[in-house]
């Protein structure tokens, strides 16, 4: 983002492309399914800014990367990703997936106000319905679990927040004379490969990430 913003001299970018592959292969060797589909989202979305923008060079720029990319983890990366892309659908359905459903019924009976922040890993039991050897702490869907702790009210405090933050980086991203574009591209690429992830684990229950999380909002709205 830093290169295609153009905040980092010419001689520099074989470098900050170099870690970007580095950063790319540890994600590959992490063999998070949920992490490569939310950095093919980072990818998408840097693809639509450019599009929008109509700057047709930087938008090649991103498929050439997305192709070597995807190449380096076909070539290094397909022993590891073989055998997790390779797991039975009726794993994830099983798993994830129940918890989910199960969860709809504390949703319900818990539906203004929730069980309580923190309280999933005690609430949700009582409303397991089938047999696990797994206990399970987190619902691995930050929104499902919002809603289960904090109720209707919490739900929409989080939405409201996620509205207002696109209200005030999207302008900012099809602003062709901001300075800091590179800088507000990276940052909100980083937000939406956490809101993806997200959608299939507990990136914002973990310290790190949600500060982390936090850092890239103030990043994008400073």
């Amino acid at each position: 983002a830093l290169v295609l913003g153009r905040m980092v001299r010419r001689d520099k970018s074989f470098l900050m492309f170099s870690l970007t592959a580095i950063m790319f292969a540890s994600l590959v060797f992490s063999a998070s399914r949920g992490g490569m589909v939310s950095f093919a989202a980072e990818i998408v979305v840097l693809g639509v800014v450019f599009l929008k923008r109509r700057q047709a060079r930087q938008l090649l720029v991103v498929g050439a990367v997305a192709v070597l990319l995807a190449t380096l983890a076909g070539g290094v990366g397909m022993v590891v990703l073989r055998t997790r892309f390779g797991m039975r659908p009726q794993n994830l359905i099983e798993g994830r997936v129940m918890v989910w459903k199960e969860s709809m019924q504390g949703i319900r009976e818990h539906f203004w106000s929730g069980t309580g922040l923190g309280t999933f890993w005690l609430a949700y039991p009582q409303y397991r319905s089938t047999p696990s050897n797994l206990r399970w702490n987190e619902a691995h869907n930050d929104y499902v679990q919002v809603f289960f702790e904090t109720g209707l009210a919490g739900f929409l405090l989080l939405v409201w927040f996620l509205w207002r933050l696109g209200a005030w980086v999207l302008p900012r991203l099809m602003n062709d004379q901001d300075p800091e574009f590179g800088l507000i591209l990276g940052a909100t690429l980083g937000i939406v490969g956490v809101l993806a992830h997200s959608f299939t684990d507990f990136n914002l229950q973990i310290p790190a990430n949600g500060m982390l999380f936090l850092l890239l909002c103030g990043l994008a709205t400073a």
